[in-house]
């Protein structure tokens, strides 16, 4: 079968590919002779220590105004939007 050039991307070697079957090798590999722990091929394993860690610094978050927000969205040099839109604004009336 022919492929296109993006075909042909999609069907060979990846780094990902390799790694879901050498996962798939090492679960049919009934004779091992040592336990197995499947951490998976990208997600971590839940660790419940580090999950308590993750909930109370969230919860501490949470409790002042503004710092969640901070956290998942503010990447600019201003505090608030309305700076970064002057700002927007003025770059869009000198063009």
């Amino acid at each position: 079968m022919r492929l296109s050039r993006f075909g042909e991307s999609c069907t060979k070697k990846s780094g990902i590919l390799e790694l879901m079957e050498d996962l798939g090798r090492a679960m049919a590999d009934r004779h091992r002779p040592t336990k197995l722990n499947m951490l998976g091929g990208g997600n971590p394993a839940i660790l419940k220590s580090l999950v308590e860690v993750f909930a109370a610094q969230l919860s501490e978050i949470v409790k002042e105004p503004g710092r969640l927000d901070r956290m998942f969205g503010h990447y600019g040099l201003f505090p608030d939007s309305v700076g970064q839109l002057n700002i927007c604004e003025q770059y869009w009336e000198f063009r």
